[in-house]
């Protein structure tokens, strides 16, 4: 990987495989709908401009593509974690071509850390009838070392700060099955992520034409129009019409009272 990807973009590109929904094959990297563990990292990394180089695996990226050797995870944007099984461990299954490296536990799965505050860990695995992306949101004891990838630029990563949701709403479009949600309330702004229509996002800022919204941890800006907030939803719904049926005399008191009331 010889470009530095920046971390929004790449992040922007793990969330568009995410939207996706690949299913787990091995060997793949999100392309044609395919994905394994290390793929979403490596489909991320090519989708955003950077390069991977070297063989296709968790066990080659932890000694081969990783900035500096794993430490306790330190749940930062873009951190990949990692699970292993310890050496003599008869689950090892460590391929014969690291026999000589000094480091024999084997790295069996990977994932990214797409968001700190909520915590979210974004990983493709398979389970039993079924397969595709995962989102942790918990550390828990399996996700035990992690790490800088090379090639992406974690030092001018802007310090996430909680936002406060001021609502939601549903995304619309006349036209597609997709709309665009950029890094700035501009047609000529970055595209961040492609969010499907009828997917509910939260609402940050209200301003005319953008709104600032939220899906899966990736924030940015999107056109008004295409934003239909829960207010407008239940306000757009046709008031229900009630008949009711009273004699002379009811009809005559219920006036003389509202006349009182008003």
């Amino acid at each position: 990987m010889s470009k530095t990807v920046k971390m929004d973009l790449f992040l922007a590109k793990i969330q568009e495989i995410i939207s996706e929904k690949p299913t787990y094959k091995l060997g793949k990297d999100g392309s044609n709908g395919l994905c394994d563990c290390i793929g979403l990292i490596i489909g991320g990394l090519r989708r955003a401009g950077g390069k991977w180089s070297g063989s296709h695996g968790t066990n080659h990226a932890v000694r081969y593509q990783m900035q500096a050797p794993l430490t306790k995870p330190k749940l930062e944007l873009g951190e990949l974690l990692y699970k292993y099984r310890d050496v003599g461990a008869p689950d090892n299954k460590l391929p014969p071509s690291y026999k000589n490296h000094p480091d024999q536990r084997d790295y069996y799965h990977v994932g990214v850390v797409i968001s700190v505050n909520p915590l979210k860990i974004a990983h493709c695995t398979s389970w039993s009838g079924g397969s595709g992306i995962k989102i942790d949101t918990k550390l828990g004891t399996q996700w035990r070392l992690g790490g800088r990838v090379k090639g992406l630029d974690y030092d001018h990563v802007q310090e996430e700060i909680p936002m406060e949701k001021i609502g939601e709403a549903i995304v619309k479009a006349k036209s597609g099955k997709s709309v665009r949600l950029r890094s700035g309330p501009s047609k000529q702004a970055n595209v961040r992520l492609e969010i499907p229509v009828g997917t509910a996002v939260a609402v940050y800022t209200q301003n005319p034409g953008w709104w600032e919204i939220g899906h899966n941890g990736v924030t940015g800006w999107m056109m008004s129009e295409h934003l239909e907030s829960s207010e407008t939803m239940v306000s757009d719904k046709k008031a229900e019409v009630v008949t009711i049926t009273l004699s002379k005399a009811a009809a005559e008191y219920l006036l003389e009272v509202l006349k009182g009331v008003l």
